[in-house]
């Protein structure tokens, strides 16, 4: 089973952060009306949907450190977890 991030996070020109908590909560979803219900795991978003973190100056040491570490989350995310994915036609 793949795994999600369990906060979403971008990064806007490198200055500043869009960060949200998911909430995972459980659902069902038939694929005919007819057929048994699948149950999955879905992710919503918290009620507080983003986060601004200012890196600009006059900001504090741990807001600095704060947005290097979700600085290195997206990035890594981007560059290890993400792929193409073919939508079809």
């Amino acid at each position: 089973m793949p795994s999600l991030p369990l906060q979403a996070c971008c990064i806007l020109n490198g200055s500043e952060a869009l960060t949200s908590l998911y909430r995972v909560r459980r659902n069902q979803l038939r694929e005919r009306a007819d057929s048994a219900p699948v149950e999955f795991f879905d992710l919503g978003s918290g009620s507080e949907v983003f986060t601004f973190v200012p890196t600009a100056a006059g900001g504090s040491e741990s807001e600095g450190a704060y947005f290097e570490e979700l600085r290195l989350l997206f990035d890594s995310c981007w560059s290890n977890v993400a792929e193409p994915m073919d939508l079809g036609e």
